[in-house]
């Protein structure tokens, strides 16, 4: 009896193990897919390009301009604090002035920029964007001329914007109210002067949020995934901040891809919620349909989190301030006061409402943004002499 319950036992624990090995490999061959090197060819920049394909879809060409894969590092404090499991992505860390999750998304959008030949990315935003200013700077990394229509500026040559023209990014400078009234309108006259200057201009619309984009974070949720393998935990929960619907779409094609089990929850930063949520899922369908990925999204997919964005776009609260000083000080994370420190309050207030239970594994993603505290340097000022 004691040999037999022996063996019974031992059979359990291989088929346990030998089913934790597939997960593994099959996760591995993944990764290894999605950011592995085929090479496909040199474009006339002298770029080296390259193309993807696996898991049964075909990736479309990506230019490595990201340090991939970031790490996943645990919150200890925050953790403590609410019995949770809580860990951090650090898409801070995808490279230096291009850091944030705008550089994933770049490295297929440019990608195609170059494929077609075009010598020009025209982009926009706002003046202190940090997805104008990470295309400005990988646009020069390639040889590219960065063109930026972005909203007048607030405070002068601070932030972004002084990076973006430091690495001489054309600009076009308009009116806030005449940017949201009339910005296909603007896109058209910066294309078509392009165009007469003998130029070959490319439009990436704002945060890269299109369908091409997004692929950027199908590939995060595969370093997700691939870490849960390596590890041998699951997250029950991805938390990030939410504005133009690209990470969001990436990371529901990802999870779906990559059979992630958390559920995806987007923070939003200051837009109104179901135009949003329908760009999300516009977004997300764009980015299936063209990795032949055979999985379709609806408005239930998209959990969007709203009460945290301290009014609107840009604007500050004193629980945004507080946040971002509680992770300084407590986590060493620096976060942004537009988008990271907003996700972060949101993440808080899930946590306060009991939204996870004890022992629950929850991943928030930092998305980057910190050339942009440069642009609050008065506001940082009465925070820091806080005790």
């Amino acid at each position: 009896m004691y040999r037999m319950l022996l063996c019974l036992s031992m059979q359990n624990v291989t088929v346990s193990v030998c089913a934790l090995l597939r997960r593994f490999f099959a996760v591995v061959r993944g990764v290894v897919v999605a950011y592995g090197a085929e090479y496909w060819r040199h474009n006339p920049n002298g770029v080296k390009c390259f193309r993807y394909g696996g898991v049964g879809m075909r990736f479309p060409r990506r230019i490595a301009l990201a340090n991939l894969p970031t790490p996943i590092e645990r919150l200890n404090r925050l953790s403590e604090r609410f019995g949770v499991e809580v860990y951090v992505k650090r898409d801070d860390m995808t490279g230096s002035a291009e850091t944030g999750n705008k550089i994933r998304k770049l490295e297929y959008v440019l990608a195609d920029a170059l494929s077609k030949g075009c010598d020009v990315v025209v982009t926009c935003g706002a003046a202190d964007s940090n997805h104008a200013r990470a295309t400005a700077i990988a646009a020069r990394r390639l040889r590219l001329l960065p063109h930026l229509v972005l909203r007048k500026p607030r405070n002068g040559l601070v932030g972004n914007l002084l990076l973006d023209r430091l690495v001489g990014a054309e600009l076009t400078l308009v009116e806030p109210d005449e940017y949201y009234a009339d910005l296909d309108g603007i896109r058209e006259r910066v294309l078509a002067d392009l165009r007469k200057r003998g130029r070959k201009p490319y439009w990436v619309p704002t945060g890269a949020s299109m369908p091409l984009g997004a692929v950027g974070y199908v590939g995060c949720a595969s370093e997700i995934a691939l870490f849960e393998a390596r590890m041998g935990l699951r997250f029950d929960a991805v938390v990030f901040g939410t504005g133009s619907g690209g990470t969001a779409a990436g990371l529901l094609v990802g999870a779906a891809v990559y059979g992630l089990a958390a559920r995806i929850i987007g923070i939003n930063t200051g837009e109104p919620t179901e135009r949003l949520r329908n760009e999300t899922v516009r977004i997300a369908n764009g980015c299936a349909e063209l990795l032949e990925f055979d999985r379709r999204f609806d408005a239930s997919d998209v959990v969007i989190v709203d009460g945290f964005d301290a009014g609107g776009y840009g604007e500050v609260n004193e629980r945004t301030l507080r946040t971002l000083k509680w992770f300084a000080e407590n986590e060493g994370l620096l976060l942004d006061l537009v988008y990271t420190a907003k996700a972060a309050s949101g993440l808080l207030g899930l946590l306060e409402r009991g939204e996870f239970k004890q022992g629950d594994r929850v991943l928030f993603i930092h998305t980057g943004g910190l050339p942009g505290l440069f642009s609050h340097c008065e506001l940082l000022e009465q925070i820091v002499r806080r005790r």
